[in-house]
């Protein structure tokens, strides 16, 4: 998913996985690009949230692999959905960073093909496989994309009206004004 900021893609991602949780069992891990010191960090936090214990990352991708192929227990894992928001943050600026990130999704993005894991990148770059991300990863984030667009004045006027309508103290120019920026 990607589209600027503000444009309701993670409270969307969120909603629909609420919504789903009323019917299906799963688990649900969600990470922040932004929040997180390293992109190696990922693999800690969804091994966190999966069991309950922390671990460095390198522990944690062998223990996350055994995991999701089945490990050493007879019982079936749950399906596991990965929210990586802000996913174009986890990339880095310098090319040599970008090379070890992309190591990171890479790993990430390879999980699903053999294991109870889906996953939802969600992007401020509207078009981060083709500017960012080399071919074999931007192949892994197959071709089902959700674009949100911005905001049009008529909408923000309208989402304004709708929040702060008659119970503001802002007149009708000042609502305008903030609309229009």
């Amino acid at each position: 998913m990607s589209g600027v900021p503000g444009t309701g893609k993670t409270a969307t991602v969120r909603t629909v996985l609420k919504a789903m949780l009323n019917e299906y069992v799963f688990d649900w891990v969600e990470v922040n690009g932004m929040k997180v010191a390293s992109p190696h960090d990922v693999y800690s936090l969804l091994y966190h949230r999966l069991s309950g214990r922390k671990a460095a990352p390198a522990t944690a991708i062998k223990r996350l692999d055994r995991h999701f192929q089945g490990g050493d227990t007879s019982e079936k894992v749950r399906h596991c959905v990965l929210v990586l928001d802000e996913v174009d943050a986890l990339l880095g600026n310098t090319n040599s960073n970008k090379r070890n990130h992309q190591s990171v999704l890479y790993r990430l993005l390879e999980w699903p093909a053999s294991a109870p894991l889906s996953i939802i990148a969600i992007a401020n770059t509207m078009d981060l496989p083709e500017r960012q991300l080399g071919g074999r990863l931007a192949s892994r984030l197959g071709m089902l994309r959700v674009n949100f667009s911005p905001y049009t004045y008529p909408q923000l006027m309208r989402i304004l009206e709708r929040q702060f309508g008659g119970d503001c103290a802002m007149t009708a120019d000042a609502l305008e004004y903030c609309a229009r920026k």
